[in-house]
């Protein structure tokens, strides 16, 4: 039996004076989860004609790993810090590789 992998997309969107901040924020976290035993990938990106606009593109080894994920330390600092950074609440979406 194989196991699927699970892939996250999550769109954030910081207030116009918070874009730096997020980005630094969000590269710091970037860089941490990227070494957790689950994850397979982890990667941000900043939109080129909407910069307050970041994404993760994410992929775990399976939602356990991601759900630990969001037990971490690093995940408990940032979330400490991003709600007074954010323009509205963030868009994650779970997927599952069609092929």
């Amino acid at each position: 039996m194989s196991t699927q992998t699970l892939h996250i997309v999550a769109r954030i969107r910081a207030k116009p004076d918070a874009v730096e901040t997020m980005g630094s924020v969000l590269k710091e976290l970037a860089a941490a989860t990227r070494g957790e035993a689950g994850c397979i990938s982890y990667r941000l990106f900043q939109n080129q004609t909407n910069p307050v606009e970041f994404a993760t593109v994410e992929e775990w080894v399976d939602a356990g790993a991601e759900a630990a994920h969001m037990h971490t330390e690093h995940v408990k600092k940032a979330f400490g810090l991003v709600p007074a950074l954010l323009a509205g609440a963030p868009d994650m979406q779970r997927y599952s590789e069609v092929i």
